[in-house]
């Protein structure tokens, strides 16, 4: 162990000798002892003895950095904290503003181009955009890219699926949108009689005179679109203003509100606003519109939600029945139909089958509300009055 101050004074021969040699000895010994050299410089090197551990003596010659240990690993090395646009580590190919600092007493941040992207911050927390500027974060599998994503730019969370399945909550606004629901009894192939007339439950056929026809496999529906197209209208009160994605299986051209959109195609909608989603001249089935910019796997809803939503805007009714108990004079009997599912709008209601037994007795008028119809029956005898069934449509 040697250390010396690198001052050789004027003295005679032997002892000039003697201190150049003990200047040399600590240099080659890495100035080696158990305290600091009491005098130091710039870049010196010292082997702390007592520590393990190799220093060197930093630019401005106010502290030491350690290197690596004495007996050859490599020891903790103190940085200066750096900025993130001067990272105390940055990577050579990238530039000087990219690499590793430390912001704050506990904190150690990531930084690209000179601004912060990550930060751990001493809290167990990971903070994401703590600079100010709008940093992503995603996850990706081995076919999707998007997995898990943080999208800052937008202030939106996406998850492409949880378990193996889709995402939990109502995402398609697209009702029936593997439209096995058929509450009309609609049979495939059967040319429409008007324009815009619907078939499968909530949707139309565009043309006169036009039909639909499907196959079934594996609890999906493939519907065969005609050439004028089958569309579906979205109310205004299930869209928010913002960017949707369409998606769906099979060959069709899809429209929506009239322009041409690709499956997994993004789409801008006003909030408030009705929507048309229109398949044309080729086959579609497992529809789906929803928010964002992600197509997500097709949401399978159970029959008999699917049948609610579809029951908003058309619903088929029970048979209805009147009494008609007294023997003379005209009589008016007045009976409620009350809906499954409360109606979009107020629907106009149809009664079909009638039957009585004496056929003097008759429906004289329909009040319909959201939520049911008031009948009104008139008759003259002793009699009944029998509806077999009917409908209720509010569509839009």
């Amino acid at each position: 162990m040697a250390q010396h101050d690198y001052t050789i004074a004027n003295q005679s021969g032997a002892a000039f000798r003697a201190d150049l040699n003990n200047a040399l000895a600590a240099i080659v010994s890495q100035n080696s002892g158990a305290a600091e050299p009491s005098v130091t410089y710039a870049y010196m090197p010292w082997a702390d003895t007592t520590a393990g551990v190799l220093k060197i003596r930093n630019a401005a010659n106010s502290g030491w950095v350690t290197l690596y240990q004495l007996d050859g690993e490599w020891s903790t090395i103190a940085l200066e904290d750096g900025t993130a646009a001067a990272p105390s580590i940055y990577f050579k190919d990238s530039g000087t503003d990219t690499g590793v600092y430390s912001p704050g007493t506990d904190q150690v941040a990531i930084a690209t181009a000179g601004a912060q992207r990550v930060n751990f911050n001493g809290a167990t927390e990971v903070v994401f955009n703590d600079g100010g500027n709008d940093v992503d974060f995603r996850i990706e599998g081995d076919t999707e890219p998007n997995l898990f994503k943080i999208d800052a730019g937008t202030d939106q969370v996406r998850v492409k699926n949880l378990n193996g399945g889709p995402l939990a909550g109502v995402r398609n606004l697209l009702i029936n949108g593997n439209p096995i629901i058929n509450q009309r009894g609609y049979a495939s192939g059967t040319a429409t009689s008007g324009a815009n007339e619907y078939t499968l439950d909530r949707w139309r056929v565009v043309t006169s005179g036009q039909s639909i026809t499907w196959t079934d496999s594996a609890n999906v529906r493939t519907v065969t679109a005609p050439a004028g197209g089958v569309e579906q209208v979205i109310e205004g009160l299930n869209i928010l203003s913002g960017t949707y994605t369409l998606s769906w299986t099979g060959t069709a051209t899809a429209t929506v509100d009239g322009s041409s959109v690709t499956n997994g195609g993004q789409v801008t909608l006003t909030g408030g606003t009705n929507a048309t989603v229109r398949f044309s001249g080729g086959t579609f089935s497992l529809a789906q519109l929803e928010v964002g910019t992600v197509s997500t796997p097709f949401e399978r809803r159970s029959y008999g939600q699917e049948l609610a939503l579809c029951q908003r805007y058309y619903e088929l009714l029970p048979p209805a029945s009147v009494q008609f108990p007294w023997g003379s004079g005209t009589q008016v009997v007045r009976s409620n139909v009350a809906f499954k599912t409360t109606k979009r709008a107020t629907p106009t209601v149809t009664l079909t089958g009638a039957a009585g037994s004496t056929a003097t007795a008759t429906l004289t008028s329909t009040t319909p509300f959201l939520n049911g119809a008031l009948l009104g029956f008139s008759g003259n005898v002793q009699d009944y009055l029998t509806y077999t069934g009917g409908t209720a449509s509010a569509e839009l």
